[in-house]
C-alpha cells in the first residue's frame, strides 16, 4: 500500500511538473543540477520565445523606453528594451550613470561601441547595456541570469549578422 501512494504521488508531481513546464522542454536541466548542488549553465541549444509582455512609455532623462521580453526553453526570462534619448550626450550620461550606480562585471570601449555588464545586488539582477558612439540610443538586456542574458545576446547579434 505505502509502495502504491509514493507512487501516485509521484505521479501526481509530475505529473503537475510536466503541465506547468510544458512550454520549457528543457527546465529539467536546471533542476537536475539544481539537486545535484552543481552550477547551471544555459547550452547553446536553449532557444527563446516572446513573451506576451511588451511596454512602451517613459524612460529616464526624458527618454522612451520601447521594451519586450523573451522565455528561455529552460523558463528563464529575459526583458529587453531600447531607451530612445532626444541627443547622444543625454544618452551618454544616463550609460555613464548606470555604469556608476551597479556593480561592473564588464565593460568594453571600442572606436564605434560601449558595452558594459552590470549587476544590481539588491534585485540581484544583471543588465547588459550597448550603445553606438554618438549614438542616441541604448540597448539593454536584463535578466536574473548572466548566462541566459549573454547567450540571447549572442543569438541576436548572430540573427542581425545573417540578415545582412
Amino acid at each position: 500500500m505505502k509502495k502504491l501512494l509514493l507512487f501516485l504521488g509521484t505521479l501526481v508531481i509530475v505529473s503537475a511538473a510536466y503541465l506547468k513546464f510544458q512550454h520549457c522542454p528543457q527546465v529539467f536541466r536546471r533542476f537536475a543540477t539544481a539537486i545535484l548542488f552543481q552550477k547551471y549553465v544555459p547550452a547553446s541549444d536553449i532557444q527563446f520565445h516572446r513573451n506576451r509582455m511588451a511596454a512602451d512609455g517613459p524612460g529616464p532623462r526624458g527618454s522612451r523606453l520601447g521594451a519586450s521580453s523573451v522565455i528561455s526553453s529552460d523558463c528563464i526570462t529575459i526583458t529587453w528594451g531600447i531607451y530612445r534619448f532626444s541627443d547622444p550626450h543625454d544618452a551618454d550620461e544616463q550609460f555613464r550613470e548606470w555604469v556608476r550606480s551597479w556593480r561592473v562585471i564588464q565593460v568594453e570601449d571600442s572606436s564605434s561601441r560601449e558595452r558594459a555588464l552590470l549587476e544590481d545586488p539588491a534585485k540581484r539582477t544583471f543588465y547588459i547595456i550597448s550603445k553606438e558612439k554618438n549614438g542616441a540610443d541604448i540597448l539593454s538586456i536584463w535578466s536574473d541570469s548572466l548566462e541566459h542574458a549573454l547567450l540571447y545576446e549572442k543569438q541576436q547579434n548572430a540573427e542581425r549578422i545573417s540578415r545582412k
